[in-house]
């Protein structure tokens, strides 16, 4: 059998503990765009939430208040969640077209009688005042308009409200509305009267 004999060298060798050497700097400096790129959008989202704005256009705030700041990074995140929004929220012009239609201007159809509660609404009222007068709808109905997909249009016609009164008629009003990633748009809830349907033969029920 043969015996191998180690030097004093390869014992001090073998008997080192292996260290791990870090770069802490680089370290954070690799983990600041990610950081950087997460709390602007946590800013754009609360911004979008609290004011009722298109995603697009709180990121592209965020990026502005950071310039007046002087934080680079953040503006430079700022701009990627814009662009990035406007490529999940945005659609073609000629797709908003046809559902912006639908977000005419007020008008009055039929002849409701002066004492009916249909009678007693004025173009302009309140979704609560509404309800106060004619009481609660048979059935009702939301959806967007297409105008949510402008950049920095903020108007109440962004959503539609419909809400339908057996016996009486059909009631429209302008709506907030939530977006959602993939250009998905939610009609929320009804603000302010913009159009009325006398029609006493109405059974209530939406549309099929």
């Amino acid at each position: 059998m043969r015996v191998r004999v180690l030097g004093s060298g390869a014992l001090k060798t073998a008997g080192r503990p292996k260290t791990m050497v870090t770069d802490i700097p680089f370290l954070l400096q690799s983990m600041a765009w990610p950081l950087v790129l997460l709390l602007a959008w946590f800013l754009g989202e609360r911004l979008h939430e609290a004011a009722n704005i298109p995603r697009v256009s709180s990121y592209v705030a965020v990026g502005l208040v950071a310039n007046r700041v002087g934080n680079r990074r953040l503006v430079r995140a700022g701009v990627c969640l814009a662009l990035l929004g406007a490529a999940l929220f945005a659609v073609p012009a000629g797709a908003a077209e046809e559902p912006a239609k639908e977000a005419a201007e007020a008008v009055i159809v039929g002849n409701p009688p002066p004492d009916s509660p249909f009678g007693k609404l004025k173009i302009g009222m309140k979704y609560e005042e509404v309800i106060a007068i004619v009481g609660k709808p048979t059935s009702e109905s939301s959806w967007c308009t297409g105008k949510q997909n402008i950049p920095f249009y903020f108007g109440d016609d962004r959503g539609r409200a419909e809400a339908h009164f057996k016996g009486m008629g059909k009631l429209d009003f302008n709506a907030t509305v939530s977006m959602y990633p993939f250009r998905i748009c939610k009609g929320n809830a009804p603000l302010d009267l913009v159009y009325i349907d006398y029609n006493p033969e109405t059974t209530g029920e939406l549309p099929k």
